[in-house]
This record gives structure tokens, C-alpha cells and sequence, in this order.
């Protein structure tokens, strides 16, 4: 069971009786669909949690230092107040144009994404 934090609660109270929630589950849906064919995921296991944080900071840093890095025009993020999020194309301000992945940490990237075998 998750235990919703203060802002969340803040949240729900706000949007009580205003979420068409028929409405809501349609476009998770639709999300969730979209995400599953047409987006890949990489899950691997990295213990320790300063590296796990370093890596995390790494790679927003390096796909905010991207040229080629950009949303499509209909992103939603586009519309968000925060400047920062529409300049760059992600849904995150903090880790931007810090240090980006070093190829010593691309290698260990692969290395742990490699498939175990059982």
C-alpha cells in the first residue's frame, strides 16, 4: 500500500469532484500504449546508491547537452511555465548542463545492461 505524500493530498483535495476520471484512465491508456510501442527501456541493477544518483545526473546532463536533443513540436512540455523546460525539452530543471556521461560510463552502462544469464 503507498501512502501519498503531502502534495499529493494537497492535490486531490484540489481537483476533488473536477477529474473526469473516465476521462483520466482513457488517456493513461492511451499514454501507456503509446509509451509501449514506440519507446525503449533499459532496466539495470546498480547497488550503490551514489553511483545510481551520479549516473541518473549523468544522463540528464548529457541528453540536455544534446544538439540533437529536441521534443517534437506538440510536446506538451512546450506549454510549461518554466522556461527552462521548454528550452531544453524535458520535463525536469534540476541536473541540466552538469557533467555528462564519461565514456568510462558509457562502458559500465552496457556492461550492467548486458542480459543475465540463468
Amino acid at each position: 500500500m503507498t501512502i501519498p505524500s503531502n502534495k499529493a493530498l494537497k492535490l486531490n483535495s484540489l481537483f476533488e469532484g473536477k477529474v473526469d476520471k473516465e476521462k483520466l484512465m482513457q488517456i493513461e491508456k492511451k499514454v501507456s500504449g503509446y509509451i509501449q510501442s514506440n519507446l525503449d527501456f533499459v532496466v539495470f541493477e546498480v547497488n550503490e546508491k551514489g553511483k545510481r544518483l551520479e549516473l541518473e545526473s549523468k544522463i540528464i546532463s548529457t541528453l540536455s547537452l544534446c544538439d540533437s536533443f529536441e521534443p517534437s513540436k506538440q510536446w506538451f512540455g512546450n506549454f510549461s511555465p518554466k522556461e527552462k523546460i521548454k528550452q531544453i525539452g524535458l520535463w525536469q530543471v534540476n541536473e541540466l548542463d552538469k557533467e555528462p556521461l564519461s565514456w568510462e560510463d558509457i562502458d559500465f552502462l552496457e556492461k550492467v545492461s548486458q542480459p543475465t544469464q540463468n
